[in-house]
């Protein structure tokens, strides 16, 4: 009985061992700062008749870096077009739509990144 109780003993602190250990923390996170970042837009709009036509666009480029770690560059080009007939009731509006029907729309970007002509 004696031995039995001695092994239970020295047992019981390897059997609470997984729950006695601290938890590891996670890794430090990485930090990302922006070292430089470039943006231009422009809207145009035109109407003939009852359409308006409206053109928006937009780019910019950056310069990203962790610490420590590599300087990452990204670049996005996004255009985006809507006609609307403005004299036609639209079922639904959205807040801020404007009035009209809308007769086309589109959207692209890709990963053009904006250039800047300092001269």
């Amino acid at each position: 009985m004696r031995r039995a109780l001695v092994a239970a003993a020295l047992a019981v602190p390897f059997a609470l061992a997984p729950w006695a250990t601290p938890i590891a923390g996670a890794a430090q996170p990485r930090i990302y700062h922006t070292i430089q970042d470039t943006t231009g837009s422009a809207v145009v709009s035109a109407t003939r008749g009852r359409e308006l036509t409206e053109v928006f666009v937009s780019s910019s480029v950056a310069m990203y870096a962790a610490q420590p770690g590599p300087v990452g560059k990204q670049g996005l080009t996004s255009v985006f077009v809507r006609v609307r007939d403005t004299c036609a009731t639209a079922p639904l509006r959205a807040a801020a739509g404007g009035g009209g029907t809308v007769l086309f729309e589109a959207d692209a970007q890709n990963g053009a990144p904006l250039v800047v002509d300092p001269g």
